[in-house]
């Protein structure tokens, strides 16, 4: 099975699991893993562990391919924040992309990631105002083609910045995709209570510029939205195709 339908099934059972599991209000979260992240060229599992709903390190796991039972991290990885909660590594320019919620709504990018361990500062922060992730970034995406760092907000937007690999600071999206339909709308849990929280759980098809983008609709149907020339997209747009599973 290709990696493309690899990453369309984990993305039909992610947004089942996330979308429909969680009633209102929400229970307390076990500490546990948060997100989880594969490097297939080191053979390395990062997954961002902490308690209920925030993400305080980044484990890093050895030989997964081959790994089983009870495993210890080789490395830790303790950013200078509170919470954290989605990330994306770069393997073209080593570089790790971390959404932090709180208290600034902020994308920290890391150098060496796959070397760093113990206590990182960060070597870019992007955040501000003029960066419109006030509203709140759920997910990340890399494309290290175009070198464009994708981030989907909670206002059904999508921040679009150039320059991924060195952007800083209060910078400006380049392009704002907006969702202009009814199913692009999500339901999540955070901050201990449920609600809609916009566009959720994305997936980047670079060969074929599609975006697929997991959503659940008004009616309540949980449904795939699938986006065409993604790399050029702008302003209001509506999915080109509705997948329901």
């Amino acid at each position: 099975m290709s990696s493309n339908k690899i990453g369309l099934v984990l993305l039909f059972i992610v947004s089942l699991i996330f979308l429909n599991g969680c009633p209102c209000p929400c229970p307390p979260h076990p500490p546990g893993i948060q997100w989880i992240w594969y490097d297939n060229v080191s053979d390395e599992l990062y997954a961002i562990w902490g308690m209920e709903t925030w993400g305080k390190s980044i484990l890093v796991f050895n030989n997964i391919d081959t790994a089983n039972g009870h495993i210890s991290p080789a490395r830790t990885i303790l950013p200078p924040v509170f919470h954290i909660t989605n990330m994306w590594l770069d393997r073209a320019s080593d570089q790790l992309f971390v959404i932090s919620p709180y208290p600034n709504n902020s994308i920290l990018v890391f150098t060496d990631a796959t070397t760093m361990n113990g206590n990182v500062t960060p070597a870019r922060v992007i955040s501000g105002t003029t960066t419109a992730l006030d509203h709140g970034p759920f997910y990340l995406r890399v494309d290290s083609n175009s070198n464009q760092l994708y981030v989907v907000n909670a206002n059904q937007n999508i921040l679009v910045f150039t320059d991924a690999t060195t952007a800083n600071g209060d910078v400006a999206p380049a392009r704002r995709i907006t969702l202009t339909t009814s199913e692009g709308y999500g339901w999540g849990c955070g901050w201990g209570e449920c609600g809609w929280a916009g566009p959720l759980i994305p997936w980047f098809d670079a060969t074929s510029d599609q975006l697929y983008l997991a959503s659940e609709d008004l009616k309540g149907r949980l449904s795939i939205l699938v986006f065409t020339d993604v790399s050029t997209m702008n302003g209001n747009v509506a999915p080109s195709r509705v997948l329901y599973p």
